[in-house]
């Protein structure tokens, strides 16, 4: 588990995240799929089949403990991370003049 959650907080720390919900992307927070979710202040409380998804990577836990102001998740239980791929920067267009 520790491993795990290592992963995740260096995956975060790479990049920004963003959640995609219905179309709309929206920065700096990841979008929560689960049986049970309570929103208590900062902190949300994800039970049961729980999904966390940004745009670089998709958490799978039993539960998810997410702290809003400080970035930090706890995952339990059957913790898988996906890492999603990131898009290569587009280099400027290098046509050579003639």
């Amino acid at each position: 588990m520790k491993r795990a959650l290592l992963l995740f907080l260096l995956a975060s720390l790479v990049t920004p995240a963003v959640a995609q919900n219905g179309g709309n992307v929206e920065v700096g927070r990841p979008s929560f799929e689960a049986s049970r979710i309570q929103i208590e202040g900062s902190l949300t409380l994800c039970r049961g089949g729980v999904k966390m998804a940004t745009h670089s990577f998709i958490l799978r836990a039993d539960e998810v403990d997410y702290y809003s102001r400080t970035g930090i998740v706890e995952a339990r239980g059957n913790v898988r991370i996906q890492l999603l791929p990131v898009a290569p920067n587009t280099a400027p267009d290098q046509r050579q003049h003639q």
